[in-house]
């Protein structure tokens, strides 16, 4: 995986980056995001490590994060997407590692009609996990959904090379106009 990290990377830094798109649900979940933030550097409490700056914020333990993390998966089967963007920026303004809170931000921003958004929360998502398949497929889905067609192919090419397989991974090369591999065809 870590291979197939490098080489995302390298495809990453050739994509173009949306700039000065002004979509209406991408400055709802912007205005979102920053009351996120601005509430949580206005409560006081404990510096949170690794912060170099040192500014104080609720640090969370595992218990309260993965709490927040079913409210907000709840808030996302209800519809509600937007709420539920303000709980996974929570956990991230916390826990920016945390990978669950990146995919799912990811989707967030898909569900928002905003896929271009969200492709930098399902890169990071990738990044602290590789093995999980379900991140492959958002990123794929949001590149595809945010117009960048070839860079979705080249990346389910080389995530099918890492061995994601499975019915989901079909159904999408499908979507994206990829004929699947024939059975064992990368296993030789």
């Amino acid at each position: 995986w870590e291979l197939a990290l490098r080489l995302l990377a390298g495809i990453r830094q050739f994509l173009p980056r949306p700039g000065g798109q002004t979509c209406t649900e991408e400055m709802k979940v912007k205005s979102v995001l920053k009351e996120v933030e601005l509430e949580n550097s206005n409560h006081g409490g404990e510096t949170v490590p690794g912060n170099s700056e040192g500014s104080p914020r609720t640090a969370r333990t595992l218990p309260e994060i993965d709490h927040v993390l079913a409210q907000a998966h709840v808030l996302e089967l209800a519809g509600q997407w937007e709420a539920a963007g303000q709980l996974y920026r929570q956990i991230l303004t916390t826990d920016p590692s945390h990978a669950e809170a990146n995919h799912r931000m990811g989707t967030v921003a898909q569900q928002l009609q905003v896929p271009a958004l969200g492709l930098q929360y399902f890169e990071a998502a990738l990044a602290i996990d590789p093995a999980k398949a379900d991140y492959w497929i958002g990123y794929i889905e949001a590149l595809f959904q945010a117009g960048q067609l070839q860079e979705a192919r080249d990346v389910l090419a080389l995530a099918r090379q890492q061995g994601l397989e499975g019915n989901d991974v079909d159904a999408l090369g499908k979507k994206i106009g990829v004929i699947s591999p024939p059975p064992q065809a990368n296993r030789a």
